[in-house]
């Protein structure tokens, strides 16, 4: 938790947002079985943060699964390494990006991914999200 405190406090914001994003859930991109991930996809909806550790490694799978959902329009991505350090780097992307922007940017670990889908600026949520 002390991690994506520090990375969203590096992005300027906080972790959750009132309006925008009520929900965080802290996963990790990888799981001690090698043919296994883990279930974070299914919390990603409207209003929600995911804050991925150790994600950099599947960052390609983590695009493509996103992508698989046909709402990557919705979803934005920001990238913290080295957080509250003097190397810090913080870049942004959508899903489609992803490892683009890790390789263009020089980013490894230690990384945050926060995988984010704002809720609607009037709080719905359209039926396509759902």
């Amino acid at each position: 938790m002390t991690a994506a405190s520090g990375a969203s406090a590096a992005l300027g914001g906080f972790l959750t947002q009132r309006g925008a994003c009520d929900t965080l859930v802290l996963t990790t991109g990888q799981t001690a079985h090698p043919n296994q991930t883990p279930n974070w996809l299914a919390t990603l909806r409207p209003g929600t943060r995911v804050a991925i550790y150790m994600g950099l490694g599947v960052a390609g799978d983590i695009a493509r699964a996103v992508m698989d959902t046909g709402h990557a329009k919705h979803i934005q991505i920001d990238i913290v390494a080295n957080a509250q350090a003097r190397d810090e780097i913080i870049a942004s992307c959508t899903p489609d990006r992803l490892v683009s922007t890790l390789a263009a940017h020089g980013i490894s670990n230690p990384a945050i991914l926060f995988l984010t889908w704002p809720a609607f600026a009037d709080g719905s949520v359209r039926a396509a999200a759902r």
